[in-house]
């Protein structure tokens, strides 16, 4: 009795290999379910799975508004947010801007978030728009204050928590480890034997 090892672990990967697509497909509907923006929905994509070595990975990968509404933005965003000292640091970042409140920056052309040149006409710099928002509810201060959803943190959580797992098991369970198995001699060599 031998193995066909070699056929076993083709087909053992590509089953693997599903399972973590479906994994990714599910995470991705998870996270656009919890969404909190509708601008966000279809900012989300996945990437190819790869192969490294015997590692599998894949990922979702969101633009600037999926980034928005996972870490939130002005006085609402999580300073927890790993790439904000990043943001901060850059040039994208409003240098009149102290805390996270949204404020004018001073007037001329500079570059937004999505990487766009946008021309500021504002008479005074720093000024804090939120505040003003608030007072003048009427007026439109074309600015955006967002809860942070943290609709992809809360997807991986739950797959961490044993979705994943779960989804491999059920692979492991439901393998035809049998039908790689192969009997040499045939029925003859098992004639009068208790397996």
């Amino acid at each position: 009795m031998t193995y066909d090892y070699k056929e076993m672990a083709l087909a053992l990967f590509t089953r693997i290999f599903d399972a973590l697509k479906r994994v990714q497909d599910e995470a991705l509907t998870g996270v656009i379910a919890n969404e909190g923006t509708p601008e966000a929905l279809d900012d989300w994509q996945k990437s190819e799975i790869a192969q490294v070595a015997y590692t599998l990975t894949c990922s979702i990968i969101g633009g600037a508004w999926a980034t928005m509404d996972e870490w939130g933005t002005g006085s609402k965003m999580d300073p927890l947010n790993p790439a904000l000292d990043e943001y901060v640091g850059s040039e994208l970042w409003n240098e009149y801007r102290p805390g996270h409140a949204i404020r004018t920056r001073k007037a001329g052309p500079y570059k937004n978030i999505f990487g766009e040149t946008e021309v500021s006409e504002a008479t005074r710099p720093g000024v804090d728009l939120e505040a003003l928002a608030r007072r003048y509810p009427e007026r439109d201060f074309k600015m955006r204050v967002i809860e942070p959803s943290h609709a992809l943190q809360n997807e991986m959580n739950y797959m961490k928590a044993g979705r994943f797992q779960e989804v491999m098991m059920e692979v492991v369970k439901d393998f035809p480890w049998g039908s790689f198995i192969r009997v040499e001699g045939g029925e003859s060599a098992w004639k009068g034997r208790v397996i």
